[in-house]
């Protein structure tokens, strides 16, 4: 029997740390209309990650949470002024450091997405895809890092325009244990059969989403989608 899907609410319920802070982190994803509508979601991950992560990871290595400390300041700062680009190139090598020399530890397996993150900001799809893989197997155990990584494995094949294959990452979106972005999974799905060329799909994944979602921040645009 398929595990039962357990509802965002009761999921902002638990009493476990972490879990709560991946929820939180979630819901300003969710917040945040003109991101995650649009796929930029590497610099609100930032945001993000400077609110309370080091201090719940306490026990591993300060040296690493510097580092990706300083680089989340760094690319923040630059993405603001001069873009992805060149913010990415600021950042790049100390990313390298960071993944490379402190793999086995929490701030480097989050330096992993934030690299494929921001190879997806900067139009670099296939790096992207490669350090979403990675961090999938290493952050996938925590509650709502694997949504987020395979929303953005969905986006980066998405910049690639392999329809299909973006499509499957929502998919497994949805069939995460939680439904916290499966509101945003739906609307992801609507635009990719629209994109594709199948509207049928596409009417009816925008309906679904109006329907089960209708204070969903993706509702009304999916709204207008559907043609109602």
């Amino acid at each position: 029997m398929a595990a039962r899907k357990v509802n965002r609410k009761r999921l902002l319920k638990e009493p476990d740390e972490f879990l709560t802070f991946s929820a939180r982190m979630i819901e300003f994803f969710r917040n945040n209309k003109k991101a995650v509508i649009g796929g930029a979601v590497a610099f609100f991950l930032v945001l993000a990650l400077a609110v309370g992560l080091r201090a719940y990871f306490k026990q591993q290595s300060a040296a690493a949470f510097d580092l990706l400390s300083k680089i989340e300041k760094t690319y923040a700062g630059i993405l603001v002024k001069k873009g992805p680009e060149e913010a990415l190139a600021a950042v790049e090598q100390d990313l390298k450091h960071l993944v490379e020399d402190h793999g086995g530890r929490v701030a480097g397996r989050l330096g992993d997405y934030l690299y494929g993150a921001f190879l997806l900001e900067a139009g670099r799809p296939d790096g992207a895809i490669e350090h979403y893989r990675r961090s999938l197997k290493q952050l996938e155990q925590y509650p709502g890092f694997k949504q987020i990584i395979l929303s953005g494995l969905g986006h980066a094949w998405e910049q690639k325009q392999e329809w299909e294959k973006a499509l499957n990452f929502f998919r497994q979106v949805r069939e995460a244990e939680t439904d916290l972005m499966d509101d945003m999974a739906l609307f992801q799905m609507g635009r990719l059969y629209e994109y594709a060329g199948k509207t049928d799909e596409s009417r009816k994944a925008f309906q679904e989403l109006v329907e089960k979602y209708p204070q969903s921040l993706y509702a009304g645009p999916a709204r207008e989608r559907a043609g109602g």
